[in-house]
């Protein structure tokens, strides 16, 4: 077993709400220097553009795709009315909301060409469909109008307070369907993806009891006597239901990322808390919870479930799939985490503080390949995967105080924040080694939340800051972004933010 050297609540739906700053560097090849970079022009994984939008409150780009042109589909949520700033002109968009979703098509030029919003909704999931439309999931409280306004406006209500949601859009943005879920507790989508057959499949978590297909002659329930369970569901292309899967357990469980492959099986990432069978595989976690990654077939069978983690809070929270089959897991561990567990290739990860970034690869039949980390002495996480036609892998999330990347490596890097938490973006090549590592941020939370790798190699990220954020600092983009928000909401911090729209060069 290999050792090298990574606080937190989860509970169903939890965000980590997770900022001007500098970094050092012990290898002047990484182009920093008294938090600036040096490298100019030649900085691998330098700012190009970055676009400001948002409302009068707290808004964030959750996720992006990549369409087949080379647009970008953007979700997120905003307070209504919002502006999109990137040609100064202060676009408007979802004026027909007071707060909820937002799904947007992007083009190369950092331009909106239309956005679909919905009121009351919260989307964290994203999909591209064949027809370049798309599909968002997330959830909703009380009442959520999708599509107002439109000829194709449709309201649900939840059984609940909140309810999980997924919604089918064509290629020009109009709502096809809505379909929920869910009971009296809370039930949230984390993620979505397409499936072969032109159908799409979601995850999530539930609490104690909620109802998929209500209504329909395939109507399912599913159930968790002890607390929250984790929820993977398949619909047709039309949005009926074809089957749900419920694993129960208790408080600290979500099924937060997932990855269709080939054959129509399903790879799904998150975290449990208790014991929890995944049909005749049982998982306990060693601590207070463990991420997991488990694969089902086509038709919701458990083939084979793994878990990663130790005495901490662990969680797995995106999926990403290498050109050569590889997968590739990001999250955060406390502590100690073990990776691969009983096989030849068991490793073990520590934590230089509360919580570190891992990020590990499996083959489709769950085996480990191997793990690396990220971090410092703070609260430090991985939320975003994507990957490069070079077989590298983009990692994109936060981190508190500072943190290393690539320790050991000739590119190794280190970040340092001064504020709450930073964003950071960095790309491992092939072998796992750190190619670069950058930052953004001012003096309070930001975040990386969404990635794209456009054809060319560049790469887009999408995430939220608060009060003002720097990107791009000492390289020839530099952009300083304010926030703009409406005094109502001055007074409470994590209601003032933007959110962002950034393009780096590969």
């Amino acid at each position: 077993m290999r050792t090298s050297r990574g606080r937190g609540w989860l509970g169903c739906g939890a965000a980590w709400w997770l900022a001007t700053a500098c970094a050092t560097v012990p290898f002047p090849n990484s182009g920093w220097e008294d938090g600036r970079r040096t490298c100019g022009r030649d900085c691998p994984g330098r700012l190009e553009r970055v676009v400001r939008f948002g409302g009068p409150a707290a808004d964030a780009g959750r996720s992006l795709a990549l369409l087949s042109g080379g647009d970008l589909l953007l979700a997120g949520y905003v307070f209504g009315p919002a502006t999109w700033s990137s040609s100064g002109d202060g676009r408007a968009f979802c004026d027909n909301i007071e707060r909820g979703a937002f799904l947007a098509r992007v083009d190369e030029g950092g331009e909106v060409e239309w956005a679909a919003c919905a009121n009351q909704a919260d989307p964290y999931g994203l999909a591209v469909m064949p027809d370049d439309g798309a599909v968002i999931a997330g959830e909703f409280e009380n009442t959520a109008v999708f599509a107002p306004g439109t000829p194709e406006e449709t309201a649900v209500t939840a059984a609940g307070r909140y309810d999980m949601f997924v919604a089918r859009y064509d290629g020009d943005g109009r709502l096809l369907w809505v379909r929920t879920g869910g009971g009296e507790g809370r039930t949230h989508a984390a993620a979505a993806v397409p499936l072969p057959d032109g159908g799409v499949a979601a995850s999530g978590c539930f609490a104690r009891h909620a109802v998929f297909g209500a209504g329909e002659a395939n109507e399912l329930t599913v159930d968790s006597d002890s607390g929250d369970g984790i929820f993977v569901v398949r619909y047709r292309e039309d949005g009926s239901l074809v089957w749900v899967r419920g694993l129960p357990a208790t408080r600290t469980d979500e099924g937060s990322a997932l990855l269709a492959l080939p054959d129509g099986s399903l790879l799904v990432a998150g975290h449990f808390g208790r014991p929890v069978m995944f049909d005749a595989v049982g998982l306990t976690p060693d601590g207070a919870a463990d991420a997991f990654l488990a694969r089902f077939d086509f038709s919701g069978t458990v083939v084979w479930a793994v878990r990663m983690g130790g005495e901490g809070t662990d969680a797995a929270t995106a999926l990403a799939q290498l050109p050569d089959g590889t997968v590739l897991v990001t999250g955060h561990f406390e502590r100690t985490a073990t990776f691969g567990r009983g096989e030849e290739t068991e490793q073990r990860l520590r934590s230089e503080g509360d919580a570190d970034v891992f990020l590990a690869r499996y083959d489709v039949e769950g085996r480990f390949l191997g793990a690396t980390r990220a971090g410092g002495e703070g609260f430090d996480a991985g939320f975003a995967l994507a990957v490069d036609g070079d077989g590298g892998a983009i990692l994109a999330g936060s981190f508190e105080d500072r943190a290393t990347f690539g320790e050991g490596d000739p590119m190794e890097t280190t970040l340092v924040a001064a504020g709450d938490k930073d964003l950071f973006l960095a790309r491992y090549d092939r072998e796992g080694k750190l190619a670069w590592a950058t930052m953004a941020g001012g003096p309070t939370y930001d975040a990386g939340r969404g990635l794209a790798v456009t054809s060319g190699g560049d790469v887009v990220l999408t995430g939220g800051y608060g009060t003002t954020a720097v990107f791009g600092a000492g390289e020839p983009a530099e952009t300083s972004l304010e926030s703009i928000n409406d005094p109502r909401y001055s007074e409470e911090p994590s209601m003032v933010s933007d959110a962002f729209l950034a393009w780096f060069s590969r």
